[in-house]
């Protein structure tokens, strides 16, 4: 694990200064930057040392933490810690844009290669906006527009369609999608893309109508279909 870990700095945000994960990241090679226990104290540091990660106990960050930390430093992976494993939590989380979610019932290697996996991806964000038709997604500003109209997405669902528009139109593979947005392999029976997608359809609906849609290959995956408006034919007029 050390390997990946050794240039990773992380910043830790927790009520307790104690907290029991900054002895495990030290362990598992990962270089802790500084431990805080307020926002305003973590936002400071986040601009003034540049941690590649924040890992931050749930609770201890405002709603606008994660759009304020996001701004400040685009590239710097944004980890959630909990400490007990609840998959709703976790779910708002990932919502508010958390790049990862923890709890302490993972094992220290699952904790290093998730925290790992966390910082390679915003590593590589595009600094460029990316379009197709009348869609444009800006990742490092965390937006989203159709014809100039904001979609809503949350984070991961901006992520999932940043990646359908990537693959150019051919069918993406569930597992692939996942790979590529969450950054490590999917369990099975994990139903993350499939409610991601399914969110999606219904945003893209409000405001694309039918021009861009997500199609379904069942049993493979997902692929982005864009079609391009045509004017309306002029009418006929008889002679």
């Amino acid at each position: 694990m050390r390997a990946d870990s050794e240039s990773v700095q992380v910043l830790v945000l927790a009520r307790d200064r104690s907290f029991a994960l900054e002895s495990l990241l030290i362990e598992l090679g990962f270089h802790l930057a500084r431990a805080v226990a307020g926002e305003h104290e973590a936002e400071h540091e986040l601009r003034t040392t540049r941690p590649d990660a924040v890992v931050f106990e749930a609770g201890t960050a405002g709603e606008g933490f994660l759009d304020r930390a996001r701004r400040a430093d685009p590239s710097c992976a944004l980890v959630a810690w909990l400490t007990g494993s609840s998959s709703s939590m976790a779910a708002d989380l990932f919502e508010l844009g958390a790049d990862e979610v923890l709890h302490e019932g993972m094992g220290q290697r699952e904790v290093g290669a998730r925290i790992s996996a966390a910082v390679r991806r915003s590593r590589v964000r595009p600094s460029r906006p990316v379009q197709l038709g009348a869609l444009r997604i800006d990742d490092v500003n965390g937006e989203a527009e159709w014809a100039g109209q904001d979609l809503g997405l949350t984070r991961r669902e901006r992520e999932v369609l940043h990646a359908l528009v990537d693959s150019g139109g051919k069918t993406m593979r569930r597992e692939v999608l996942y790979k590529r947005v969450w950054g490590y392999a999917m369990a099975r029976g994990d139903r993350s893309v499939d409610v991601n997608v399914k969110r999606l359809r219904s945003k893209l609906a409000k405001l694309a109508g039918s021009e861009l849609e997500i199609k379904t290959q069942p049993g493979i995956g997902y692929r982005l279909e864009l079609v391009e408006s045509r004017e309306p034919a002029d009418p006929v007029t008889a002679l």
